[in-house]
């Protein structure tokens, strides 16, 4: 009897206290409103630039709509060439510059693109009808990641939008700009400024990059890969001037294997590279360094983000400069300082490793850039 009383006292404590507790702290999330039986929209969706919109001119894409009671709303805009997408919540009786203005970012794999047609759906929960407009993304109107914000630093020419002029020397891939980028590859290796096409879309813009092949090394691992420095005349700079490797991230878009076979073992790793200037002194060893270069391989730093191609399609692959392995070959960046130095970057490499050995593999990446303070993420910059 003493037992049954005693739990019958618990249930009822439990049950005050919840109640309590509830009536204490009131409702708990995010407010959740549907159109009533006399909802109106007394004003229909639009939007400030109903033709164009130029993002790379930091024009702001904003929506306007009007209802007659606070009701909540999702704007989803998808772009009709590049399948990107961006969705806007809210709940509020209007769409206006404070809570429904856009910069041309997205939320998936893609970026929106010059001449992209977009469509903007406003759908009201609770209300069946989805109201609708569209627009067009100006010629060379994407938005324009290299400018505008100081937390993001765009790897210059890794987005592979530029190719060499017809005057250049290059090779079949017109990926040759040397010295700012070059192939880095054997002959018989594939590397280049692929075109998108139907079967394969870059994230960012209209080409991403693609080394393939297999290994000519005595040992079969490395195949071949990209260079990238930063271009300057007079080799005066570096590609950023932040020096906290705990806040630097690195980041890159690579694409997978289609229809890989289920647990298979991947056999292809892209070293994403960071070679440093440690001394800032344009000497190798105790001779004059390489013109056009600032990196010692000798006795000079190389950092390495190594991404094991085990995926399917595009993935967005973030890691903190802090967590970077150093170069292991001691004739190839693994001879420095071992000091952690973003600010000292000189030089950029994607370079395709075979492992096992002796594969057939191929990488293909796109977007590389640098962030502070977080991973690179669409959806905030």
């Amino acid at each position: 009897m003493k037992k049954s009383l005693w739990l019958i006292g618990l249930v009822l404590f439990i049950s005050w206290s919840c109640k309590r507790d509830y009536e204490d702290k009131g409702f708990i999330g995010t407010p959740f409103i549907s159109a009533s039986e006399n909802f109106q929209i007394t004003s229909p969706l639009s939007v400030a630039f109903p033709t164009t919109v130029n993002f790379a001119n930091a024009e702001i894409q904003e929506f306007n709509a009007s209802f007659n009671e606070k009701v909540t709303w999702e704007l989803q805009l998808t772009g009709i060439k590049s399948g990107a997408t961006f969705l806007m919540k809210g709940t509020s009786d209007a769409l206006d510059a404070s809570n429904a203005s856009w910069n041309g970012r997205h939320d998936g794999i893609y970026f929106f693109e010059s001449n992209d047609s977009v469509v903007a759906s406003l759908k009201v929960i609770g209300y069946k009808d989805i109201l609708t407009t569209s627009f067009k993304i100006a010629p060379n109107g994407q938005k324009n990641y290299t400018t505008g914000n100081p937390n993001l630093s765009y790897i210059l020419r890794t987005n592979f939008e530029l190719i060499a002029p017809a005057n250049a020397p290059i090779n079949d891939q017109n990926i040759n700009l040397f010295p700012t980028q070059f192939s880095i590859s054997p002959p018989g290796i594939i590397t280049g400024s692929v075109l998108q096409n139907d079967e394969i879309r870059a994230p960012e813009g209209f080409r991403f990059g693609r080394v393939a092949g297999l290994s000519t090394a005595s040992n079969g691992f490395f195949v071949g890969g990209i260079q990238h420095r930063r271009p300057n005349a007079n080799l005066s700079s570096f590609y950023i001037n932040w020096t906290d490797p705990e806040q630097v991230y690195v980041n890159i878009y690579v694409r997978g294997v289609d229809n890989m076979l289920p647990n298979s073992r991947p056999v292809a790793v892209l070293n994403f590279e960071f070679h440093e200037d440690d001394r800032d002194d344009r000497v190798c060893g105790t001779i004059p360094s390489t013109p056009n270069d600032r990196h010692c391989p000798t006795d000079e730093d190389s950092w390495v983000f190594r991404i094991p191609i085990s995926h399917t399609g595009w993935k967005l692959f973030s890691n903190k400069y802090s967590n970077l392995t150093p170069g292991e070959d001691a004739a190839n960046g693994g001879s420095g300082n071992r000091i952690l130095q973003p600010d000292r970057i000189f030089r950029v490499q994607m370079g395709l490793i075979s492992n096992p050995p002796f594969n057939y593999v191929q990488a293909e990446f796109d977007f590389a850039c640098f962030t502070l303070g977080a991973p690179f993420d669409p959806k905030t910059f």
